[in-house]
């Protein structure tokens, strides 16, 4: 008897200890996944867009470039140019100042940044310099109308959280706190995320701080370049005011897009996005002026309604808005580096045919230099 006793007495603190144990085990993983999870959500360091444990994609550093300049430059420009990769590599400040007399930059990104990081980097922009008398909103008319392409050149892959993805790393840093969504955002998909991203950036610390080199992640090549870094990068463009010329005359592929189902309409986001320029341009008192990227004519002939009739609608709503017309412009494609970007040809004829709107719109007593096109 007295054995039996002793023995469920040994069960139970076994149990107890095994419960302990766990129970301790499973309270420390809740406070280093909490610790990491801390790191990753609330990182305020000089990279804190960026994943600090890595150098910057070509991607990231096309997002970070125009906004560092908005936040960090004094200079005074009579004209910005916003929008998407369409805009950045297809508006030459330089040669429109040699077509109007007029200084300009190019605040042009990349279109998965979206119309909100566009707007974000405006307002960066407005905060610390004088008010420019125009502002070019620029992006490919793909970009409005949500449209398909066959083939995908990029895959689509299939993501249960949107937390790293580059755009929403943009808006957490830069945008305003609507625009921040929780490490909750999309369940343990999201946290995991944060956790992962707070156990790198403190791993790469350790090593920093065990190695006592401080590595210099915008000096070393981005992903995507061999020989450039995010620093020679940085300086090139802002040389160039903002503009980023691509290699070459035409790129590797083509993507063909499919015509449009009908009825389409306009992207709900896009159209709100336009109007809260729009809103911004009367608060500011610039002119905003809406110029639609040129298309390659490879591309089937599709919209010849919707979109202008959007245009109209918010010409007639906003009297400081503008659109350059013809809404779209189709290109020859030898001027082409793709079916949405232009080469160095179709730049200066792109950007001849915007020094002429704008001088019309801010009614310069000379005359754009531009050629006929």
């Amino acid at each position: 008897m007295l054995v039996s006793v002793t023995r469920r007495r040994g069960g139970r603190q076994r149990i107890l200890s095994t419960l302990l144990a766990t129970g301790c085990a499973l309270a420390t993983y809740s406070l280093l996944c909490s610790f990491f999870t801390c790191i990753g959500a609330n990182y305020e360091g000089p990279l804190r867009l960026l994943e600090p444990y890595r150098p910057p994609t070509s991607d990231e550093a096309a997002g970070l470039i125009p906004i560092e300049y908005a936040l960090t430059s004094d200079a005074a420009n009579d004209i910005i140019f916003v929008g998407d990769s369409a805009c950045r590599s297809g508006l030459d400040p330089l040669l429109f100042e040699s077509l109007t007399g007029l200084r300009s930059y190019n605040l042009g990104s990349f279109g998965s940044l979206g119309i909100s990081a566009y707007f974000v980097t405006l307002e960066a922009y407005l905060a610390h310099h004088s008010t420019p008398r125009v502002v070019v909103l620029c992006v490919s008319p793909t970009a409005i109308l949500n449209v398909r392409s066959d083939p995908d050149p990029y895959g689509a892959a299939i993501q249960i959280t949107t937390a790293g993805t580059l755009y929403e790393r943009f808006l957490r840093v830069y945008g305003p706190p609507s625009q921040r969504r929780s490490v909750f955002a999309d369940g343990t998909a999201s946290l995991r995320y944060f956790t992962n991203r707070g156990m790198a950036i403190s791993k790469s610390a350790a090593a920093t701080h065990l190695g006592g080199k401080v590595p210099d992640r915008l000096d070393e090549p981005l992903y995507g370049f061999a020989n450039e870094s995010y620093n020679t990068l940085r300086d090139k463009t802002i040389k160039r005011r903002g503009f980023f010329p691509l290699p070459g005359d035409h790129g590797a592929g083509v993507t063909i897009f499919l015509p449009l189902a009908e009825p389409h309409s306009v992207i709900t986001w896009m159209n709100d996005g336009v109007r809260e320029f729009a809103k911004l341009a009367r608060s500011h008192h610039f002119r905003l002026l809406i110029r639609l990227a040129p298309l390659s004519h490879t591309q089937a002939p599709w919209d010849s309604e919707c979109i202008p009739a959007w245009l109209k609608r918010l010409e007639t709503e906003f009297p400081g808005v503008s659109v350059s017309r013809p809404e779209i412009l189709w290109y020859d494609p030898e001027v082409c580096w793709d079916s949405i970007h232009l080469n160095a040809r179709g730049v200066e004829q792109f950007t001849a045919k915007t020094a002429k709107d704008v001088v019309s719109l801010v009614g310069l007593a000379k005359a754009a230099k531009a050629q006929p096109e």
